[in-house]
């Protein structure tokens, strides 16, 4: 599972469903309590409230630094000639139109290529210059292509998105970039 960040948002029924219980049973705790169960309430209250706020101010308020997808985009729109794929395509897409979502949430064509087995057939077709992505998921694309005989090759990195650019390799096995 690459993406725990995302438990939050498919809990958030759970979520509700606590606050509500909690909501219910507590007042009626504090008021047959004695000391010891209000303390209690008292402590795990403060200790909610301080993960909640914590919680919240890291997931949904911007920080003061900008992201490396923020980064990437603003890459890709100082090269707006070449076409970008990227899996997580969010921030960098909106930034430079150039960018193009390849893991098929918004982009059909991509989903389609995805679900056949025709990725590699779907990159060739789009003609993308690079594709771009953290490390783990863009060698995945890398090595899908490669099976196809689509070559992409590292060019660095952009914080921490890796860089790969489209090669073509001839029957002698040189590189000619496009």
């Amino acid at each position: 599972f690459a993406a725990p960040h995302f438990i939050a948002r498919y809990l958030q029924p759970e979520r509700i469903l606590w606050v509500l219980v909690v909501a219910c049973i507590v007042p009626s705790l504090w008021n047959n309590g004695k000391k010891l169960m209000r303390s209690s309430i008292l402590l795990a209250s403060i200790l909610g409230i301080f993960v909640t706020v914590f919680q919240y101010q890291f997931l949904y308020f911007s920080s003061s630094f900008p992201s490396d997808f923020y980064t990437m985009g603003k890459w890709a729109e100082a090269h707006p000639t070449e076409k970008i794929a990227m899996l997580q395509s969010g921030i960098a897409s909106f930034i430079a139109p150039n960018v193009v979502n390849l893991d098929g949430k918004v982009n059909a064509a991509a989903l389609e290529a995805h679900l056949h087995g025709k990725l590699p057939d779907y990159l060739r077709a789009q003609q993308f210059t690079y594709i771009a992505d953290w490390k783990p998921f863009i060698a995945d694309i890398d090595t899908m292509a490669r099976k196809d005989e689509l070559y992409f090759d590292s060019v660095g990195m952009v914080g921490s998105i890796q860089l790969m650019k489209r090669s073509m390799q001839d029957s002698t096995n040189r590189n000619i970039s496009f």
